[in-house]
């Protein structure tokens, strides 16, 4: 394995050594002899020189989680150069390189089966790019670039998760599903079904109509005074096969979970929680692991608003699983390989 294994492995799992987003700050210690820096009393930086990741509390005395994690590659030179690159990741990937060009990444991972997907990006002088599977994002250096630091193609970071954001295909039309939302808000149930009929875009292809009801659902989250209505289109995002009960589900949770921690009255998260169990997602490959992964973190959000002790026992090995699940950090090598 070499150190280009491991930038395919962490775009395509989105796991480091089995770490992620989901993980704990315990976790992430017992693997790498990280450096804390509190850059606020809800906010922490902790890195090893390769690897970072980035954690926050709500409340001071809270315990810590990741907002974003991954690979600071432009720091690469002067680790390789100084043989300070993480024991744990030379011992599992072997000698690292002093860059990594992102045409090298993009062939690694299009022969694992899981190719990157070039999105939208701010900064001119880089080029994006995004893990359908992880949500991890890789930034480059522009390929019409001059800087000699960090040549043309050089990967620069590789942070994640970025979950793909449904304005990119909607830009433009914010005023549209603000208009939208004003008019949902005013509306009876029966009445906002029946403009869902009319307005859904059922004819379209499934990414498409995914991300129309994601703007719509952002729109209402922003306009809204209340949880209500956004929990309400999350449930029927799923009875129109938008997402999976699953998925809304787990979306329902994180916007009750996010109520409580703004003082609101609301209802438990016995009812989220209760159909998530219901319709637990398969794994058994890296996407499936990896949504799997993922919504059994978003449940353990609804924990402390549960009413009925006994949906957290039945939680709990699910709970217990998700350190398994991708916990090599690394996808199967192809004979081509």
């Amino acid at each position: 394995m070499t150190g280009l294994d491991f930038f395919a492995d962490l775009a395509v799992t989105g796991t480091v050594l089995g770490l992620d987003h989901t993980s704990t700050l315990a976790e992430v210690a017992a693997v790498f002899d990280i450096a804390r820096t509190e850059i606020s009393p809800r906010s922490l930086l902790s890195g090893s020189g390769l690897i970072e990741f980035g954690w926050n509390r709500r409340n001071e005395g809270d315990g810590w989680t990741v907002q974003w994690f991954g690979a600071q590659a432009h720091r690469l030179a002067d680790l390789v150069e100084d043989g300070e690159v993480e024991p744990p990741l030379a011992a599992r990937y072997g000698e690292f390189p002093a860059r990594v060009h992102v045409d090298d990444l993009l062939a690694a991972t299009a022969r694992l089966g899981h190719p990157l997907r070039q999105v939208p990006d701010a900064n001119e002088d880089c080029v994006a790019y995004w893990s359908p599977v992880s949500d991890m994002h890789v930034l480059a250096a522009n390929l019409e670039g001059t800087d000699e630091q960090y040549p043309p193609g050089t990967v620069l970071k590789m942070l994640g998760p970025q979950p793909w954001w449904p304005w990119h295909r909607f830009a433009g039309r914010e005023l549209e599903f603000a208009k939208h939302a004003r008019r949902l808000m005013a509306m009876t149930p029966a009445e906002r079904s029946a403009w869902l009929d009319a307005e859904d875009p059922v004819d379209e292809p499934p990414e498409v109509r995914r991300d129309w009801w994601g703007c719509l659902t952002n729109m209402l989250g922003r306009k809204a005074d209340g949880h209500g209505l956004v929990v309400e289109l999350h449930r029927r995002s799923a009875e129109r096969g938008v997402c999976t009960v699953a998925e809304a589900a787990v979306a329902e949770i994180g916007q009750l979970a996010r109520a409580y921690d703004k003082g609101v009255s609301t209802e438990s998260t016995d009812d989220a929680v209760s159909r998530w169990l219901v319709h637990v997602p398969q794994g058994g490959d890296v996407r499936s692991d990896r949504v799997l992964r993922n919504q059994i973190h978003g449940v353990r959000e609804g924990l402390p608003h549960l009413t009925d002790p006994g949906l957290a026992d039945a939680v709990r090995p699910w709970l217990e699983l998700r350190p398994a699940l991708l916990a090599g950090g690394a996808t199967s090598r192809l004979a081509a390989d």
